[in-house]
């Protein structure tokens, strides 16, 4: 009694054979691809008119010739997706390694080991610390901020060049005006030593100051403190404005070097 053979399938006997299911179902084709050749042969001696099956032959192996390489393809993409696995390795309390394929909040909270398919370390992340988590967000908040305040300057000046002219124009615009002041001073100083002088004559011949005059020299000290002190005011800001405009222009200056990242888009900070 003839039993069926068995299909290379059923031969190949191993654990991992799934693996290699679509490979195997393209040999048994082939098999029976064998097994139909001498069949074909046997229908042509049976009928010698019929036409010659030449082409199905062919075409039968030139599908197996494709199934063969599909599936060849595809055991090649899923050797080279399992050597891309990825484990993640961490030591408990009692120094036991755990190894899984994913991140775990147990993985963050004692640091891990990032493995490869082979189980070698590719890198360490450290656990998990709020105090640095704290100055790394500060870092990349004070990033952001940086980022903003060069967009702004960018925006603002367009250009380094323009921000010198604009510097020159504010600069020049604030020495008028503390010569001015300046100027104010001088002239209201000799109105208030005039009066000053007047005063003495007065009190020289034994004569009482008029009340006029005391006014007036009250008035004089007065507007001479408040112009003093608006000279000082512009000389402060003119400091000021001096610095702000040579920080601005460095950071031009730095944006242009820089070219196209200077306009590149901000970084969004982490929540």
């Amino acid at each position: 009694m003839s039993t069926t053979p068995k299909s290379v399938t059923q031969r190949y006997n191993m654990s991992n054979a799934s693996r290699f299911q679509p490979l195997f179902a393209t040999l048994d084709m082939m098999v029976m691809t064998s097994r139909i050749k001498p069949l074909i042969a046997m229908q042509k001696l049976r009928h010698p008119k019929a036409p010659s099956n030449r082409r199905l032959w062919m075409t039968t192996l030139t599908v197996c010739f494709c199934m063969i390489t599909t599936v060849l393809s595809t055991t090649a993409v899923h050797a080279a997706g399992d050597s891309q696995k990825r484990w993640y390795r961490y030591y408990d309390d009692r120094g036991v390694p755990m190894i899984s394929g994913s991140v775990s909040e147990q993985h963050m909270q004692h640091g891990y080991d990032v493995l490869d398919s082979t189980l070698n370390v590719l890198r360490h992340v450290p656990p998990f610390s709020t105090s640095r988590y704290d100055q790394e967000q500060a870092q990349r908040q004070q990033s952001i901020e940086k980022r903003i305040a060069d967009r702004h300057t960018l925006e603002t000046y367009v250009s380094s060049s323009r921000a010198m002219a604009q510097r020159d124009r504010e600069l020049g615009d604030l020495d008028g005006q503390i010569k001015r002041g300046e100027q104010q001073s001088e002239g209201l100083t000799l109105a208030m030593n005039s009066n000053i002088t007047s005063a003495a004559s007065f009190e020289r011949q034994g004569q009482p100051v008029p009340l006029g005059l005391r006014n007036q020299l009250t008035k004089n000290r007065t507007m001479l403190a408040q112009s003093d002190s608006n000279v000082a005011a512009l000389k402060a800001k003119r400091v000021a404005t001096e610095q702000q405009f040579n920080k601005d222009i460095a950071t031009l200056k730095r944006l242009e070097q820089q070219g196209s990242s200077a306009t590149a888009p901000l970084p969004t900070s982490a929540e």
